[in-house]
C-alpha cells in the first residue's frame, strides 16, 4: 500500500499550469478508512468533525483527532485515517515548489517556514501544527469556502485574488500562535542543526541556513559557534565521521561505499580526515571493532 501516491490531478487543481493549489472537502462519511496513503504535493487539513476514536496515522504513530485541529502533510508524508464514519474535513492543496510565496517578515514565523518548506525536520507529523478553537474554526472554515467560492467563479484576475488569500490564511493561522510563533536564536539554531543532521551527507548550503534562521551571515556563524563549539562546516565534519564510524562498525560496505553513503568526494579524504579525527585509517578502525 506505501506505494499509493496522489499527484497534481484537475479535479483538485483545475488551473494548475496558473496556480497549483486547490480545495478537496471530505463530507462526513467520504473518507476511506485506513486509506494510507502519501502526496506528491502539500496538504494543510482542517478538521471539522470527528468522533471520540478518529484516529490520525502518520509514519507509524497515531494520534486522536477533535474538531479545530489542522494537520499538514508535505510530499512523502505517509499517513490515513482510522474510525471515520464521523470525520469530515477539509483539505487546502498547494505545491509550494510552484507558487512564489512571499517572505518579507513571515520569515520571523516558524509556522509560515513550516508551512512552506517540506525540507524543514517535523518530529511528530501525526499530531496537529495548530488546535483552533471554535470561533477560529469557524473562521477558518469561512476562509477556506471563500477560495472554494472564487475558484469555482470567473471573476477578473481571480487566481491573483486566491493567491492573495491563499497567503493570508497562512498568515492567520501563524498569528494564532502570537509572539510564541517567534522564533528565538537558540530555537533556530537548533532549527539549522537538525536540517545538517538530516542532510548530512548533502552539500552544505549556508545560504540557505542563513535564511532558516533569519540571520545575517555574521550573526549566523556567532550565535552556531556559541551553540555548537563550532563551525557549520565542522560540525558537518563531525556528524558525518560519526556516520562513516557507525557503517564502519555494523555494515559490510566498502570504505568507497562509506565514504559515498557520507558525503566525502572519495575514500582518500575520509581515510585524511578519519586519522586526523581518531589516531587511525578507517580500515584499522574496522578490525578494531
Amino acid at each position: 500500500m506505501k506505494n499509493l501516491i496522489f499527484k497534481m490531478d484537475k479535479i483538485w487543481f483545475p488551473y494548475m499550469n496558473l496556480l497549483p493549489m486547490g480545495i478537496r472537502r471530505m463530507p462526513m462519511g467520504t473518507e476511506r478508512e485506513k486509506l494510507f496513503h502519501e502526496h506528491a504535493f502539500s496538504e494543510l487539513v482542517l478538521i471539522l468533525n470527528a468522533g471520540e476514536e478518529t484516529i490520525h496515522w502518520s509514519e507509524g504513530r497515531r494520534y486522536s483527532l477533535r474538531r479545530g485541529d489542522v494537520l499538514l502533510m508535505h510530499p512523502g508524508c505517509y499517513h490515513g485515517y482510522e474510525n471515520v464514519q464521523k470525520l469530515e474535513l477539509v483539505n487546502l492543496l498547494y505545491d509550494t515548489t510552484q507558487l512564489p510565496m512571499p517572505l518579507l517578515d513571515g520569515i520571523e514565523m516558524k509556522y509560515y517556514r513550516l508551512f512552506l518548506d517540506p525540507s524543514l525536520p517535523r518530529e511528530a507529523p501525526e499530531k496537529p501544527v495548530a488546535h483552533l478553537d471554535e470561533s477560529q474554526t469557524v473562521a477558518m472554515d469561512g476562509a477556506y469556502r471563500k477560495i472554494e467560492e472564487e475558484l469555482a467563479g470567473n471573476r477578473l484576475a481571480k487566481h491573483l485574488r486566491i493567491f492573495g488569500m491563499f497567503v493570508a490564511l497562512f498568515v492567520d493561522l501563524c498569528r494564532l500562535g502570537g509572539e510564541s510563533d517567534r522564533m528565538d536564536d537558540t530555537e533556530s539554531i537548533f532549527m539549522a542543526i537538525k536540517y545538517i543532521n538530516q542532510h548530512v551527507s548533502e552539500s552544505l548550503d549556508l545560504d540557505k541556513l542563513m535564511r532558516l534562521c533569519n540571520m545575517s551571515r555574521r550573526s549566523f556563524f556567532r550565535h552556531f559557534r556559541e551553540f555548537a563549539d563550532c563551525t557549520p562546516v565542522e560540525y558537518q565534519m563531525r556528524k558525518r565521521l560519526e556516520m562513516a564510524e557507525e557503517l564502519l562498525r555494523k555494515s559490510t560496505m566498502t570504505l568507497s561505499q562509506v565514504a559515498q553513503a557520507c558525503g566525502f568526494c572519495d575514500s582518500s579524504y575520509l581515510s585524511k580526515m578519519f586519522r586526523k579525527k581518531n589516531g587511525m585509517t578507517p580500515r584499522e578502525f574496522r578490525k578494531t571493532k
